[in-house]
């Protein structure tokens, strides 16, 4: 079975609290059941989660279909998880997020080190606010376990050194103002040690490739509620053509990375599946084998 592939939406065991799983091009979307005090999340959102993803990896323009393969295998290999709660961490109550949470949901830290992860994406709201939600967290995903160091980037997409392209271009558009005065990236709101902290540069690194990502779309004006990510990100750079002339790295690196293995979902289709209802219009197109255990994804990447 290829990688580039999605499944039902599966019940399943052994990745408590997490109740089901959506397998799509080798990431495992796990969801949580009505838990803490929280309601479940719906089989709609996680099939808006699982099409966002298969729209992400599309086909044409651009696409290095082998280094995108090796990108969706890659994560398939370590398995790479996509958590999925509802509304956002204070619905549960003793709290879902936070490093003492296997004390009241025994089990969960199994999971979190079984499964590679990055951050949750909550069920909001229909509309722009979802599709953002959606859109970052999943490319914080793909960034940190498909995109780091795979084969075919040779280092540039390297979060953990400070020669890496990332590491460039991130720095530039810390070290650029935009037309106003003020950096292309502001990470003056963040609080940590960028100096001495491996881990805070990699949060900051993945964050500027988010907005860096969406920018080069046009999604800030598309998507974003009020067309602005200011003070976090500068206006000036808020299209493909403001990225190139305050951040020429970070336009070279979309060009070098992004634009070969992430192809730009349209806009439209994004508005009409994040609109209220069940209408994401995403399908199967195999069958998993078992429900707990035992899904083959490609060439011997196993699910359980």
């Amino acid at each position: 079975m290829a990688v580039q592939s999605g499944g039902p939406i599966t019940d399943v065991s052994g990745y408590y609290p997490w109740s089901k799983m959506v397998l799509v091009n080798g990431i495992r979307c796990l969801s949580l059941p009505a838990i803490g005090g929280a309601t479940a999340v719906s089989d709609s959102y996680i099939k808006k989660v699982a099409k966002t993803i298969q729209l992400m990896f599309g086909s044409g323009g651009s696409i290095d279909s082998t280094i995108q393969t090796a990108v969706m295998q890659k994560m398939a290999d370590n398995r790479t998880a996509q958590f999925i709660g509802y509304s956002d961490p204070s619905a549960y109550s003793p709290s879902i997020v936070s490093d003492t949470a296997n004390n009241d949901y025994p089990g969960i830290d199994q999971t979190r080190n079984t499964n590679n992860n990055v951050d949750f994406i909550w069920e909001v709201t229909a509309g722009n606010q979802a599709i953002m939600e959606v859109t970052e967290h999943l490319l914080h995903t793909i960034t940190v376990w498909g995109m780091h160091d795979v084969t075919g980037f040779s280092g540039k997409m390297n979060q953990l050194n400070q020669t890496s392209d990332l590491y460039n271009a991130m720095q530039q558009a810390r070290t650029t103002n935009g037309s106003d005065g003020n950096p292309i990236y502001d990470t003056s709101a963040y609080s940590g040690d960028f100096a001495g902290d491996p881990d805070f540069r990699a949060l900051l690194m993945r964050e500027y490739y988010f907005q860096l990502v969406i920018a080069e779309w046009g999604w800030i004006d598309a998507f974003v509620d009020g067309a602005s990510l200011a003070p976090e990100w500068n206006d000036s750079a808020k299209t493909s053509a403001g990225v190139q002339t305050y951040n020429a790295l970070g336009h070279q690196l979309y060009l070098d990375t992004a634009a070969k293995v992430l192809t730009e979902p349209n806009n439209a289709t994004m508005t009409s599946m994040f609109a209220s209802g069940d209408n994401s219009g995403y399908q199967a197109d195999y069958q998993p084998i078992t429900a707990t255990g035992g899904i083959s994804v490609d060439g011997g990447a196993q699910i359980g």
